[in-house]
């Protein structure tokens, strides 16, 4: 048995191609096989020529259900062999099979070796159905062994949570009571660490790709590169080898290129490896086209309620958002030097007394640096505003606009280290 050389776009049956595959070879698969819908799975689509629409598919039509559990069966088997023993699987399915997937998985790896089971959900209107609308897809998780490799994720906060209690330092009274813990002025001690948030939850909610979706490249069960990025940081670290043994469009491998992983794919389909090859070719980063929430025009912007506003401004800034707090809106999930960064939006209100409310409020939580986004903020606006609040926080002011802008970055000038804190 020989090593391919990586990366490796094969084409042909992967059963014979992971057979010639050394043991202990690759750290993380993903396989997305059929489904066991009983019918062929096709999409016209304008993917490999502007000029003409190409016919997409492939057979899903099976003549039993103990024909289908062969097929996965043998590949299950070295899929389990050419993986190392810190590696782990991804096993990718719907409602059709995967009762029987799951026995299969645990006879394989054992159940023991049972991680998780991810639940994809996304909102896609379907035709009527005498049950409950159908709106997600399971995803399989199992290691080789308990040395398994796996880096924890993160998502935000929900929006219930009091943030600006949390990322303060707590203690216990004399009674024992949980409190948070002021100095001798009576301000709040910051945590002095990052807070990115909760352990992820095994429910992700991931849009489905629309016909439209900027990443799509026509392939009839194409998934979100969100959903691979998720599970490729789980489970791998830079430069570890991801196998995808059914690579259709090549989303595994995209991803895997775009987060520094090595990658080999297989199909037995011609154009999904023509596809693939074209999306592996592109210059630019895949994830540039996964933002879900991309900015808006300044327009649509002041039309969304404040609420809406707050929880569209997080997403840019990358904040955790604070409720029940009338002078603070959020804090950057990144602290400068153990130090939280407080935001304040400002639209309709007088700014300097806003702004002055928001300072306080900031000093009390000990932060050493304040964002004020302002929809229409010009230069002028923001020298003067920076210049007048200097101290004892000093003030950052963005337009809507700047926090927008792919070009600059609202992080690079907070956490720019020529910053100077001189506070007295």
């Amino acid at each position: 048995m020989t090593s391919p050389t990586i990366p490796a776009l094969l084409k042909g049956d992967n059963l014979e191609i992971l057979k010639d595959f050394p043991a202990e070879f690759v750290d993380l698969t993903y396989l997305d096989p059929p489904f066991f819908t009983g019918k062929d799975q096709n999409l016209f689509d304008r993917t490999l020529s502007d000029a003409q629409m190409v016919q997409l598919s492939f057979g899903d039509v099976w003549a039993s259900h103990e024909e289908y559990l062969e097929w996965v069966r043998l590949r299950l088997q070295e899929i389990w062999r050419v993986l190392k023993s810190t590696g782990s699987l991804f096993l990718h399915c719907d409602w059709h099979a995967s009762h029987l997937l799951r026995i299969e998985l645990d006879e394989i790896f054992h159940p023991s070796q049972f991680r998780g089971e991810i639940i994809w959900y996304y909102k896609r209107w379907t035709n009527t159905l005498r049950t409950f609308q159908r709106a997600h897809q399971t995803i399989y998780f199992y290691s080789k062994t308990d040395s398994y490799k796996f880096n924890p994720l993160y998502e935000d906060y929900s929006l219930t949570t009091n943030i600006d209690q949390i990322w303060q330092k707590r203690g216990r009274d004399k009674n024992g009571k949980c409190i948070t813990v002021t100095d001798k002025d009576g301000n709040y001690i910051p945590l002095g660490e990052e807070k990115p948030g909760v352990l992820m939850r095994d429910v992700w909610e991931i849009p489905y790709l629309n016909p439209r979706a900027k990443e799509r490249t026509g392939w009839p069960t194409q998934k979100p590169l969100e959903l691979l990025r998720r599970i490729i940081l789980a489970c791998t670290d830079e430069g570890d080898i991801v196998l995808d043994p059914v690579c259709g469009s090549g989303t595994t491998l995209a991803a895997a290129k775009a987060l520094g992983r090595q990658w080999i794919g297989i199909d037995s389909s011609e154009k999904a490896i023509e596809i693939s090859k074209r999306r592996l070719a592109l210059k630019w980063n895949p994830f540039d086209q996964t933002n879900h929430y991309m900015p808006y025009k300044l327009s649509r912007f002041l039309r969304l309620s404040r609420t809406e506003k707050i929880q569209h401004i997080a997403t840019l800034l990358n904040m955790n958002i604070v409720q029940r707090n009338a002078n603070l809106d959020g804090f950057l999930k990144k602290t400068f030097d153990g130090f939280n960064i407080a935001v304040r939006y400002i639209e309709n209100e007088e700014p300097i007394d806003v702004i002055s409310q928001f300072i306080q409020i900031a000093q009390k939580k000990q932060g050493k640096i304040g964002i004020v986004v302002m929809p229409q903020a010009t230069e002028k606006e923001k020298e003067y505003f920076q210049k007048l609040f200097q101290r004892p926080v000093k003030i950052f002011v963005f337009s809507y606009k700047d926090i927008c802008r792919k070009t600059f970055n609202v992080e690079d000038v907070i956490y720019d280290r020529q910053v100077t804190l001189n506070f007295g």
